[in-house]
């Protein structure tokens, strides 16, 4: 196995294509988190992503897209991107160790990482995390039902609505604007909500508009807004590829916050799923009580780290030796420290 190390922005159009052709050979990866140009915008604005190239000979066969730490020497989590995965063929496995002495890192930490069996680590630390998505495949009268059957209450937002109409005006939906102010609005209402600072901001807007603007059939944004009268409420920005939508920001007019304007946006968004052509909306795997009321599946992930393994980790792993060497290391410290006192 050989890795090559490449900033995202020497990705060739060959090199694209092949990761193209990976992507489109293995269903778990079948998702706008895992579509190259996710990471061409964002590697526009953060010069720090990076991928690891894995070779079998002469043959492309995984990607590692992720975040170079220089200073902590970490690989983390890339911003914008819900999911972490090495995007391989269906069937490799994929030497941790390796791969992180050719990235000359410590460590790779990871959010919500996705494929993860065909990951071998002898050290590290992770936890399974379940990444909510809402799956529509089998109709709309089938996933009500089934949310129903959760005890979900739709009564307050019943009342919700008929307040909005009768103190705002008649509420209405856009499932895909052709508004760039929209987007800017929504941007201001999320660094305003969540008291982001101007670094991100400056992300987010140029990721957002160029992705936005983007002229691709199979990798789009998708702006979707909702109204009461001429008023805007809530607005959100998903990412869609092959029937799976990705969520990046869904927000709300902070003037009606009271009225639940996002969860109003979601259930206008989910009618709307035959003229937005998707069956399965991703969540992202941050828990919060509506992704749990309103999924009907779920992405199994694990957060956590791989490490490169230590000199102790693999005198571990031996354990005879390890057991020899124990006291003798003991031994070594307790005369270091009788002499250290007698001086």
């Amino acid at each position: 196995m050989r890795v090559d190390i490449i900033p995202i922005k020497e990705l060739t159009p060959d090199l694209k294509q092949q990761w193209l052709k990976i992507q489109a050979s293995n269903p778990k990866f079948i998702s706008p988190f895992f579509h190259p140009e996710l990471f061409i915008a964002i590697g526009h604005h953060c010069p720090d992503v990076y991928l690891a190239l894995i070779y079998r000979e002469n043959d492309l066969i995984g990607i590692l897209p992720y975040l170079k730490n220089q200073k902590l020497s970490k690989a983390q989590q890339i911003e914008f991107c819900d999911f972490e995965a090495i995007i391989g063929y269906p069937g490799q496995s994929w030497d941790m160790d390796l791969i992180l002495k050719k990235m000359e890192l410590k460590s790779w930490e990871f959010n919500a990482l996705v494929d993860f069996e065909n990951i071998k680590s002898k050290a590290g630390n992770f936890q399974t995390r379940h990444s909510y998505r809402i799956d529509l495949s089998c109709g709309l009268a089938e996933y009500w039902a089934y949310i129903q059957s959760k005890k979900v209450k739709f009564k307050s937002l019943l009342v919700d609505r008929r307040l909005l109409e009768t103190k705002v005006g008649p509420l209405r939906f856009t499932a895909n604007c052709n508004d760039i102010k929209i987007l800017r609005q929504l941007l201001q209402w999320k660094i305003s909500h969540h008291q982001r600072d101007q670094q991100w901001a400056g992300l987010a807007a140029g990721l957002l508009e160029d992705v936005y603007q983007l002229n691709d059939p199979l990798f789009q944004g998708i702006l979707s807004a909702l109204y009461a009268g001429d008023v805007l409420l809530a607005a959100n920005f998903v990412l869609r590829q092959q029937g799976k939508l990705g969520g990046v920001i869904t927000t709300f007019n902070p003037e009606f916050t009271k009225y639940s304007t996002g969860i109003i946006l979601l259930h206008e968004l989910i009618k709307e799923h035959k003229s937005l052509e998707f069956n399965i909306l991703d969540m992202g795997a941050v828990p919060t009580q509506y992704k749990q009321d309103y999924s009907n599946s779920f992405l199994p992930t694990i957060c956590g780290h791989f490490e490169l393994e230590s000199l102790k980790t693999k005198l571990k792993s031996i354990n005879w030796l390890y057991k020899g060497l124990l006291p003798i290391a003991k031994l070594k410290g307790k005369i270091v420290t009788k002499l250290s006192k007698s001086r």
